[in-house]
């Protein structure tokens, strides 16, 4: 841009008001002192006063349908609806479908699985150790406590304490 079209853009943007105060003052300042500069502004205010006396052309009355021929689209009634729209439907039944099969998938049934069956362990040759680990006790007094009602459990029932 040349240093007139600069200057010129300043003036307009002094007339229209767009100038903060400080740039404003000076601009002002340069113009009360240069008589080229005032003569372009008082030329840039003429032509401004014309323009905002001047009517508004109106659009012909068929504008927007030729606009809307050139571009390929629906002239009357509503717009096409956008292109993410179209696929909801589908969408919407891709979900569905999903929802179904999860429930499905989750809903209780028959248990086909063949039931596990594990062969009786001789612990006999353990440790008292290695059978707390195979258990996961935190201790070997909780081993102790297991022995002690696995052996409430042989004695007969009459002889416990508070039955007979």
């Amino acid at each position: 841009m040349s240093e007139r079209q600069l200057l010129d853009e300043e003036l307009s943007a002094l007339l229209d008001g767009e100038l903060d105060p400080g740039p404003a003052v000076e601009l002002r300042a340069r113009v009360a002192r240069s008589p080229e500069l005032a003569a372009r502004l008082d030329a840039l205010r003429r032509v401004d006063a014309a323009l905002r006396a001047a009517p508004e052309p109106a659009a012909p009355a068929d504008l927007l349908g030729r606009v809307y021929a050139a571009a390929g689209a629906q002239p009357a009634g509503r717009a096409a609806p956008p292109r993410w729209r179209r696929w909801l439907p589908l969408a919407g039944g891709a979900l569905a479908a999903a929802a179904a099969g999860l429930a499905l998938w989750l809903a209780p049934g028959e248990d086909t699985r063949a039931p596990v069956t594990a062969a009786p362990l001789d612990l006999s040759s353990a440790s008292d150790e290695e059978i707390a680990v195979g258990l996961e006790l935190e201790t070997l007094e909780d081993l102790d406590v297991i022995e002690y009602l696995d052996l409430l459990e042989r004695i007969d029932p009459a002889e416990q304490p508070g039955r007979g």
